[in-house]
């Protein structure tokens, strides 16, 4: 008796290692599909972006003289976007403008939205509109398929990571000022 009950330990490890193994290469593939479709980017000096900003200006991205760059994929019908605009709120608050600055990239078609949700919430850093919605043409260039998306670009104008939570922003902003 005893041996078949070790034995079934022994076959139950087997299999919950089999699925383990499993888990793994999935999660490995799905991680390098998702580095494919979605990171392009990644590693790549960020290319020229000029929009039409808040004034009727245009804002070049490659103009902001801050250290480390996020551009923030949104707009003022994006329930999430709203979220994450008050956590990113707190984050620009702990920088100067020399060192940390948000290039905010709207998919609003009409600006009017646009401008009322910018004011509504407050939100003090560099807005540019694009205006095409899902078909505009910096989100097709970019691949974005969900809102907010962001991007953080370092010291050097590399892109080097891609929707980072709240935490890990904070961490990697500090990593990249101390390069």
């Amino acid at each position: 008796m005893r041996e078949s009950t070790c034995h079934g330990k022994k076959k139950i490890y087997e299999v919950r290692k089999k699925w383990q193994i499993k888990i793994v290469i999935v999660t490995l593939t799905a991680n390098l599909l998702l580095t494919t479709l979605y990171g392009q980017q990644l590693g790549k000096v960020l290319p020229n972006i000029t929009l039409q900003g808040v004034m009727d200006t245009t804002i070049n991205v490659k103009n902001i003289k801050a250290k480390v760059i996020l551009i923030d994929f949104w707009a003022s019908w994006c329930g999430p976007c709203f979220v994450a605009n008050k956590k990113l709120k707190k984050i620009y608050a702990k920088y100067d403008r020399t060192q940390f600055e948000i290039y905010a990239i709207s998919l609003d078609e009409s600006k009017s939205a646009w401008l009322k949700a910018i004011d509504n919430q407050k939100l003090p850093w560099l807005h540019v509109r694009d205006g095409g919605n899902w078909n505009s043409k910096i989100a097709n260039a970019w691949q974005i398929e969900a809102i907010p998306t962001s991007f953080i670009i370092d010291t050097k104008g590399v892109i080097r990571y891609r929707n980072l939570p709240e935490r890990l922003l904070i961490s990697r902003i500090n990593s990249l000022l101390k390069e």
